[in-house]
């Protein structure tokens, strides 16, 4: 907290991710799907006033989803 008891500012810098959704209908009833989040491995970045106040770093990590439906 800053002397005025307001918080100071923080600032996202911007980042890009990419992202990845494959599916695939086996038949009729049966469906497959496949989901790849950040697979770059990006990270999050936030600063103060200026871009050496680094307040914090986020690393998620690439996450992979695989899933399958079947209607009855």
């Amino acid at each position: 907290m800053a002397e005025n008891n307001r918080a100071n500012p923080g600032y996202v810098e911007p980042y890009g991710q990419v992202d990845l959704s494959i599916g695939y209908n086996v038949n009729q009833n049966l469906s497959l799907s496949l989901e790849a989040i950040n697979l770059t491995d990006a990270h999050q970045r936030q600063h103060g006033r200026t871009d050496m106040q680094v307040l914090s770093v986020t690393t998620g990590g690439p996450r992979y989803m695989l899933g399958a439906r079947y209607k009855f």
